[in-house]
């Protein structure tokens, strides 16, 4: 049976680690809550007006002219000028990036488990009660004087009291000496009794120990998945009893990819935020029951303004053919 400080200490700390988690989960409510108010307080950006096109103008067409005389050859023309390019429009308003949420507090740790208690010294024997004094001879009647009478014999010594065991407990024990019948030692936090002269080198049980007065410790330790305890009770001599606890904690697990995942597990696909409700889930968010949306994916801003277009350059005039020498 668990002794009822370990029991009291035990309950204690697992309600310690429930008040811990609901506190975590209830700020990692608050956070989604603030999170999504955020985002709908983002403004959306306007669209923008579309720029005019631009015109085309083209010169009247001249009367025919009457064949003339050929003229002498010219000099070929310089190369027209390049028109100028149209003015890119501008970006459109980038929306706002929202704001970090804040780190969780970090557990605290357990409680050590108190030291058992030495036992009482035994009491010291009384001394034994005296011996009883012997009695006087009868005396001789008066008359005639007779034999003097005989003296009476002592009474019998009584014993002597014995003192009752004194127990001297050593601080420690060493498994690889020999200890004589009757040694008490503490050990493993209780404490121990040669019912015999002990052999070294033996365990605990085969050496001639015995465990009379055995303490339970406690020790919890965390899993791989934070979300997992188990507490471990240890007994003088080397017995130990595990219990194991989950706690279905949220823990962000990343990007979504092709894998399992367990419940508690919050991931990130397509925008949204997605929380796991069973163990050993391998679907895809969205596709089935094991996963339900928690963060649903904001709006997209609208494009911004396209930006109006430049006028179009003038044509460059036609330059005459040079004729080569060759």
């Amino acid at each position: 049976m668990i002794d009822e400080t370990v029991r009291a200490f035990l309950e204690g700390a697992i309600d310690a680690i429930k008040d811990h988690y609901h506190k975590l989960f209830e700020n990692i409510g608050l956070r989604i809550d603030e999170l999504n108010r955020r985002v709908g307080m983002i403004p959306a950006g306007e669209r923008g007006e579309r720029g005019e096109k631009g015109e085309s103008i083209v010169g009247p067409q001249g009367p025919a002219g009457r064949d003339g005389l050929p003229g002498e050859k010219g000099e070929p023309g310089p190369p027209g000028k390049d028109g100028l390019p149209g003015s890119p429009g501008k970006d459109g308003v980038q929306g706002k990036a929202g704001e970090q949420g804040l780190p969780g507090r970090d557990g605290k740790d357990g409680l050590p488990g108190k030291d058992g208690l030495p036992g009482p010294a035994g009491k010291d024997g009384g001394a034994g009660p005296p011996g009883r004094d012997g009695k006087d001879g009868i005396a001789g009647k008066d008359g005639a004087p007779g034999p003097p009478g005989s003296v009476g014999k002592e009474g019998a010594q009584g014993r002597d009291g014995r003192d009752a065991l004194q127990i001297d407990i050593l601080p420690s024990v060493d498994l690889s000496r020999s200890y004589p019948r009757g040694t008490f030692a503490l050990y493993d936090g209780g404490i121990i009794h040669s019912f015999r002269n002990t052999v070294p080198g033996e365990p605990l049980e085969k050496s001639g120990w015995e465990v009379v007065l055995p303490v339970q410790r406690i020790v919890v330790s965390q899993g791989e998945d934070p979300r997992s305890f188990t507490v471990r009770t240890y007994t003088t001599g080397g017995d130990f009893t595990d219990a194991k606890f989950f706690i279905p904690a949220m823990i962000y697990q990343g990007i979504w990819h092709a894998g399992a995942y367990g419940k508690g597990d919050v991931v990130t696909y397509a925008g949204s935020a997605w929380h796991c409700q069973v163990d050993d889930a391998k679907d895809q968010p969205g596709t089935s029951d094991q996963w339900k949306l928690m963060v649903k994916e904001g709006r997209r801003g609208k494009d911004g303004p396209e930006g109006k277009q430049g006028p179009q350059g003038l044509p460059g005039r036609n330059g005459k053919d040079i004729i080569g020498n060759g």
